[in-house]
């Protein structure tokens, strides 16, 4: 740009250098300098008027680089403008779509696109061109739903009156109609349906394709064969813990005998299969290099532990009965009392038998000392008051101390202890 186009566009700067000129300030300055009985002033030797024109220069640069600032400013303005007409034609446009296919919004993008602030949307380039690919999808969608209902307007406006009228004529048209409706149906599908047959035999059977298919192949065969060995020997636990079970009795079905003869035929089964498996697995592994993994462990090593548990959990559950039956018991006699039971009496020959219905003229209690439950806790035998007989004594000494010992409307089992 030249400097006389520079001074037209700004020309303030330089009237003011026009009116300040070096001469006409020198001149000033001497005036002043004699009015003020100054000394005159001294020239620098001229570096005044330099920096005068470099001052300039740098004025006329200034301006320069003022007016590319201001050019690019103009263009990216227009730049904006233009991205933003053409994002909101691409969005009126992506509307009508989306309303013509009956479509919803899936990703955060299009949310933003259809009810995001139209101002505060990103007008790069990357978000363009997104836009522009996700109108050119909805449009192809919207052809392809068109080129499905390309019916002839013709066809259509001859099963207009049909459509309204319930006549028996306009029922029977609508019948035909959907008739050649199935027709057209089973002919689709069957084009379709061939067409999968083609790519199929493609695939499977094609022998340039049969050696990408061979690891998956031997693959299913290792993996169905392991998935078999974990069900039946998932089957075979359930049984044998029913076995275990004394309620399975109350089912007077015929499953019992079902039940063990499925249990018997696993147990003899399951150590086959494993060989079997054993021996598949081998060859895998050697042909492959790599270890058969069941549950991220070594398929034998996993089957071992399986066995392991299995009889690790056999041997302790008759403990745990046992142990859960005594603790009952300890828990049973803490709240009831310890349970004495008297030696069984023989009657007399001859001697009448009590009534069944026999009624009690006091309260039945039981006494229950501290002693007994310390007994019970500590391990120690409690002892009854009763004292056991000789067995000299006669049997009418033996009615007799029985009588007196037993209080009027108890019986023998619930005597108190003093």
């Amino acid at each position: 740009m030249r400097t006389a186009e520079v001074i037209g566009i700004y020309p303030t700067y330089f009237q003011i250098f026009k009116f300040f000129s070096p001469a006409d300030t020198r001149g000033n300055i001497g005036k002043l300098c004699s009015e003020l009985h100054l000394p005159p002033f001294e020239d620098d030797g001229g570096y005044t008027i330099q920096r005068m024109e470099e001052l300039k220069d740098l004025i006329v640069k200034d301006c320069k680089l003022h007016i590319l600032y201001h050019a690019y400013t103009d263009h990216l303005t227009k730049e904006k403008e233009h991205l933003h007409d053409e994002f909101v034609s691409i969005k009126k446009d992506i509307v009508v779509c989306m309303d013509d296919l009956e479509q919803q919004q899936e990703t955060s993008f299009e949310m933003d696109v259809m009810y995001g602030d139209e101002e505060a949307f990103c007008l790069s380039n990357d978000n363009i061109s997104a836009l522009k690919l996700l109108l050119s999808q909805l449009q192809e969608y919207k052809a392809e739903n068109e080129v499905l209902c390309s019916i002839p307007q013709e066809e259509r406006e001859a099963l207009f009156e049909h459509m309204v009228k319930s006549k028996k004529k306009n029922i029977e048209a609508l019948q035909d109609e959907i008739q050649r409706l199935e027709v057209l149906k089973m002919q689709s599908m069957k084009s379709i349906t061939e067409a999968i047959r083609a790519s199929m035999a493609e695939l499977f059977f094609a022998v340039k394709n049969s050696s990408r298919f061979l690891f998956h192949i031997m693959m299913m065969i290792s993996v169905k064969s392991c998935s078999n060995y974990l069900r039946d020997w998932t089957l075979y636990l359930e049984l044998d813990k029913k076995a275990n079970d004394p309620s399975r009795f109350n089912n007077r079905g015929c499953n019992l005998l079902k039940e063990e003869k499925q249990r018997t035929d696993l147990q003899k089964s399951l150590p086959k299969l494993e060989n079997s498996l054993k021996a598949q697995t081998d060859v895998w592994e050697q042909e492959y290099g790599k270890e058969f993994l069941v549950h991220r462990q070594n398929f034998l090593e996993y089957v071992q532990q399986q066995w392991d548990h299995h009889h690790t959990e056999k041997e302790r559950e008759p403990k745990l009965k046992r142990q859960l039956k005594k603790t009952k018991q300890i828990q049973e006699d803490m709240l009831y009392g310890t349970v004495v039971r008297t030696p069984s009496q023989r009657q007399i020959a001859g001697t009448p038998t009590p009534g069944k219905a026999r009624k009690l003229t006091g309260p039945s209690t039981i006494s229950t000392p501290t002693t007994f439950l310390s007994a019970a806790l500590g391990g120690t035998t409690c002892e009854s008051s009763i004292q056991k007989p000789p067995l000299s004594a006669s049997t009418c000494d033996l009615t007799e101390a029985s009588k007196s010992n037993v209080k009027t409307g108890l019986l023998n089992s619930t005597v108190s202890h003093q």
